[in-house]
């Protein structure tokens, strides 16, 4: 396929590859980020981690760095992309000098001892090497750091600790360690020669296997990670190219698996990402916690090993996404789709383990890898008769549920009965499933599906007849909020529909979506207008001024742009921001834009002058939803760095109260149009709704599986919408909870 003429030379993308990458590589990469042909030619030439090598060799060049903690993430990796990243194509005359003549046919050369017949690996830190052992009659594999690391510290003090931490395993399923040497100043490792290739290669040549085989398989990676942490040690890196087959990859079964390359592993007090040095390889395999640079246990390994599984049973990654931070952030934020709808052949026990490994807190998975070992090999022992994994906390909920709609369908199924609204028990049974309701008050009403990933935006229309919801599918879906039915759905985002809004007239909806576009459609057709912006970055939040008259653009590169809606043309760009928008409110009156980003600043704006007011601390680390009570004197906020809901006084910018309650950070929130009630969202799938006058908590919903993303009131107050990662859109009954509040 020919290049376009736009796109740089061959020559200069490998420059990125470089050790010493060149000097406009900010503009490189930049063009690389938007251009798909690019993207496709690098990874060409530097391999399939390609993505990740864009985003480590140049941060500022990041459009989608959103987060300050995934920021710093990915800071790491770039501190160590010559370990963790194929970044360099090896040099076959310097793996030449390394070795001495040799008379044995076949041989490459001799390095120390060793006959070396052939390169099976290579990277940034150095190469493999097979080679016969003469002496012990065996095969062996030689790890050899590379020259340009020989004198650096850090990288010498990591190739000892993967020598170190391998050797303090013994195990059937992890590599064993034979020695540790050096020649000529590089530092080398010798160990056991594992013949069947990686899992990654087989996976890239079969497709999954049998799920009888993913589970023997898991049992075996679960059982070498219980010897690893039994001697204090965590992997930090487990992932398809680090597990080794014992047979030929080619072949259609795959032998057994050991674990390899230990460079990563740290004893569990030291698993602190921000500690220099310590990121894990890759993004993709990552715990929530490695991505969110808190401390480790060795339970971020079973959340890898849920991760390995998963690609096993589906031959999907489970978190892909088109950037480096989004990737991320779907490890911290979202759930892959489920197992068994990409393969129905995976029982369902198995899905569930792996689901469980998958639990976004290390407290809702596994106690341990022996734990996860012993019911994989129950089950393969007892295929009629398996066990389902052992509950999680708040299972004996969810139980009631299970039971109510087992006896909902049997009343159905046995009465023949074909509803067009839900019966009675049909509202009972899709209220258990969201699980326990304090006080029975907020009952509810409907439960919309059709999106087919998380839902991160909604939306009413001001007559409360219409409700908009974005989806990370894609999509915008117009649903009627009265009986659940879908009226149409929209389409053009090429990414995740991160914002919709209505105007105030109910004329037009807008929507932003990661993409970096903002689109606008017409409140009676639906038909979309010529897009308002095209590539700018991710467009978050796109609120609109009372007057309809202006659409404030919180994006992840430009900061905070005001787009006159009449004119089609991009009026003013609010600037000052220290880091990513992630939230954005307009005032009631219009008069007020209050902005919030991921260093935890909360600014405050006069849109009409495009001045700054006032700017004060709204969090620790990053303010993630904001929110103006209808008489514009007080200002709610939340953020990642507590799980505290904030109140502010406009005026002064006075903290005037503080909602203590959520046990994990919170992510959205909505104020009723009468200002009574404050809804809540936040990461372990909580939904809480406060009376604001007393600062009294109402109630509190057990509303999604995974992450509440986004949360909105009807006009009325009646109704209370929410959306989340469970790819799910709910409808919860209001009514009267502010009377009852008052």
């Amino acid at each position: 396929m020919p290049v376009p003429s736009s796109c740089p030379p061959s020559e200069r993308l490998r420059q990125l590859l470089a050790e010493e990458p060149p000097a406009e590589e900010g503009e490189l990469v930049a063009h690389v980020d938007e251009c798909p042909a690019c993207q496709r030619r690098l990874e060409q030439l530097a391999g399939a981690d390609a993505p990740f090598l864009r985003a480590a060799t140049s941060l500022q060049s990041v459009l989608h760095a959103e987060e300050s903690h995934l920021r710093r993430v990915l800071e790491e990796i770039k501190t160590v992309a010559d370990v963790t990243l194929p970044a360099r194509a090896y040099n076959p005359d310097w793996v030449r000098s390394l070795l001495q003549a040799s008379d044995v046919p076949g041989a490459l050369g001799r390095l120390d001892t060793y006959e070396v017949t052939e390169v099976i690996g290579h990277g940034g830190m150095g190469v493999v090497l097979k080679a016969h052992d003469p002496l012990l009659k065996r095969w062996v594999a030689i790890k050899v750091l590379a020259a340009h690391l020989a004198h650096d510290d850090t990288s010498r003090r990591r190739f000892a600790r993967e020598a170190q931490a391998a050797a303090a395993v013994r195990h059937e399923h992890v590599i064993t360690i034979h020695a540790v040497s050096e020649t000529n100043g590089l530092p080398y490792l010798v160990m056991e020669h594992v013949a069947g290739g990686s899992l990654h290669d087989y996976l890239e040549c079969h497709g999954p296997p049998d799920w009888r085989v993913v589970a023997r398989l898991g049992a075996e990676i679960a059982s070498g990670l219980a010897a690893a942490h039994a001697t204090g040690q965590i992997h930090r890196d487990i992932k398809p190219s680090n597990l080794l087959l014992q047979t030929e990859g080619r072949v259609e079964a795959p032998g057994s698996v050991k674990i390899g390359d230990f460079g990563l592993a740290r004893v569990a007090d030291e698993g602190r990402l921000t500690q220099p040095g310590i990121v894990a390889g890759t993004p993709m395999y990552m715990s929530p916690e490695q991505a969110m640079g808190e401390p480790l246990d060795e339970r971020a390994d079973l959340f890898s090993l849920g991760s390995v599984l998963y690609a096993l049973c589906t031959g999907c990654e489970p978190f892909e996404a088109s950037s480096p931070m989004a990737v991320l952030r779907r490890v911290c934020e979202t759930t892959p789709r489920p197992i068994r709808e990409l393969n129905p052949a995976v029982p369902a026990w198995l899905a569930a383990t792996v689901e469980r490994l998958h639990a976004k807190r290390p407290a809702g998975r596994f106690a341990c890898a022996a734990e996860v070992a012993e019911l994989l090999r129950y089950n393969l022992e007892h295929p009629e008769k398996p066990r389902l994994p052992p509950p999680a906390r708040g299972w004996g909920r969810r139980r009631y549920w299970i039971i109510g709609g087992a006896v909902a369908a049997v009343l159905l199924l046995a009465g023949g009965l074909k509803l067009s609204q839900p019966a009675p028990w049909a509202h009972w049974a899709h209220w258990g499933a969201a699980g326990d309701v304090e006080g029975d008050r907020v009952p509810l009403r409907l439960t919309l599906t059709g999106h087919t990933g998380p839902v991160w935006s909604a939306a009413f229309a001001p007559d409360g007849l219409t409700l908009a919801t974005g989806g990370d599918d894609s999509t915008i879906r117009l649903w009627d909020p009265a009986t659940g039915r879908e009226k149409t759905s929209l389409s053009g985002h090429g990414s995740a529909v991160l914002a919709v809004a209505f105007s105030h007239s109910g004329k037009f909806l807008v929507s932003g979506g990661g993409d970096g576009s903002l689109r606008l459609w017409d409140g009676a057709t639906w038909a979309e207008g010529p897009p308002l912006l095209r590539q700018n970055g991710t467009v978050r939040r796109a609120p609109i001024s009372p007057d309809d008259r202006t659409v404030a653009v919180a994006n992840s590169t430009q900061g905070v742009e005001l787009w006159d809606l009449e004119g089609r043309r991009l009026r003013s760009t609010l600037a000052g921001h220290g880091g990513s928008i992630m939230a954005i409110a307009f005032a009631p009156d219009g008069q007020t834009l209050a902005t919030g980003d991921t260093s935890g600043l909360v600014r405050l704006w006069d849109p009409a002058g495009v001045s700054e007011r006032a700017s004060f601390r709204g969090d620790p680390l990053a303010v993630r939803a904001l929110a103006f009570t209808p008489d514009g004197r007080t200002l709610v906020s939340a953020g990642n760095g507590d799980k505290d809901v904030k109140l502010w006084k406009v005026a002064t910018q006075e903290q005037v109260g503080t909602l203590t309650g959520h046990e994990n950070v919170v992510l959205t929130l909505a104020v009723s149009s009468d200002g009574r009630l404050l809804a809540t969202g936040s990461r372990d799938g909580i939904v809480k709704i406060w009376d604001l006058s007393s600062e009294n908590l109402l109630a509190t919903l057990h509303a999604h599986q995974g992450s509440v993303l986004t949360a909105a009131f009807s006009p009325d107050g009646s109704t209370l919408v929410t959306g989340g990662e469970d790819r799910l859109v709910k409808l919860w009954d209001t009514h009267g909870l502010g009377d009852a509040a008052g």
